[in-house]
């Protein structure tokens, strides 16, 4: 989580726009999903094709995994979640006014993911390219706004024709049709507290469980019966894709068809890397919503700059602005009660 972003509330959403420094997100079926494990010391006979001893998840299975594993350690309301092959977004809000859990929440999240996407594609160093965008959404309508870019972006960028064949993680079956979001998850810090692949009456199959992720609808349709809210969700899908295909029509494109996302490398980069704007402060339906958040965030800010400096000068007992977090010291804190 980037240090910029200073204030996190209880009733506000947020969109959350993550990059990676490869196409860490894409699949590729000519990878050798076992070369990984051999590396961490996996017996080669328990790789063997026939045995179904060890499983091997999917990209989407570990985004998936890892979200609902973050979801129990830090319960937040999940509105979206989907990725492309270089980034991912996400949409979410505090439960129960606990905005802590929010940060909990996406390093606990981020964390995962990266952790298994290297072990599954035998990769080290940084998966994600740097900290998260975070912005708030000032009202309802500028967040159903960013639930639907959020599940249109392959669409948009001419990945995809239809969300419904989308290649990447999508919650979109869930929030439109109402399929369940169901992933498999191994335990490996039990696995290795167990003795890991020295133990041979072991193997990681024996702790995998399974875990379902909960998506959670955007609280001015929480009260719509569940059928109205997925052909909302469905129409304004439906609308997106048909506007992109006008427009590549237009432009003389075509979508990428899905059999060509199966051929990427994941760890190749874009030959034009993505050039991001200027990032906005919020997201908002209207000028008025955009001005009064302004005006909170600089009244924020005004109580904020003092607690900070007087922080780092030392005097680690001043109060920051509710919602706010301390910055990050070079130093550890004194303990007072050491001699």
């Amino acid at each position: 989580m980037s240090n910029a972003i200073r204030l996190l509330e209880p009733d506000i959403v947020y969109a959350v726009v993550q990059t990676t420094v490869d196409r860490a997100f894409a699949f590729s079926p000519n990878h050798e999903p076992g070369e990984p494990l051999l590396a961490r010391g996996c017996p080669k006979e328990s790789l063997d094709p026939a045995s179904p001893i060890m499983p091997v998840p999917s990209v989407i299975n570990i985004v998936g995994a890892a979200a609902a594993r973050a979801l129990e350690l830090a319960p937040v309301n999940l509105h979206a979640l989907e990725l492309s092959s270089t980034h991912q977004h996400e949409e979410a809000s505090a439960k129960n006014g606990d905005v802590a859990a929010l940060t909990d929440f996406w390093r606990n999240f981020h964390s995962k993911v990266a952790r298994d996407v290297n072990r599954l594609l035998g990769r080290e160093g940084h998966l994600y390219s740097g900290p998260s965008r975070v912005t708030p959404c000032a009202d309802d309508e500028s967040a159903f706004q960013q639930l639907v870019y959020a599940l249109t972006n392959p669409v948009k960028d001419g990945l995809v024709d239809r969300l419904k064949h989308t290649p990447f993680f999508s919650t979109y079956r869930a929030q439109a049709l109402g399929k369940p979001l169901q992933y498999w998850d191994i335990e490996w810090d039990r696995f290795y507290a167990a003795g890991g692949y020295a133990n041979r009456s072991i193997h990681p199959k024996q702790f995998m469980l399974r875990r379902t992720l909960e998506i959670t609808p955007l609280s001015h349709l929480a009260d719509l019966p569940e059928h109205k809210r997925q052909t909302l969700i469905r129409k304004a899908v439906e609308e997106v894709e048909e506007e992109t295909a006008d427009r590549l029509k237009r432009e003389g494109r075509a979508f990428c068809p899905v059999s060509r996302h199966f051929e990427t490398d994941p760890r190749s980069r874009p030959e034009t890397p993505r050039v991001s704007g200027r990032k906005p402060i919020v997201h908002a339906s209207s000028k008025a919503a955009r001005d009064e958040y302004r005006e909170k965030l600089r009244d924020v800010m005004k109580a904020y700059v003092p607690a900070s400096i007087a922080f780092r000068s030392g005097f680690y007992e001043v109060e920051f602005p509710p919602g706010t977090f301390r910055p990050p010291l070079t130093r550890p804190i004194p303990n007072p009660n050491s001699s």
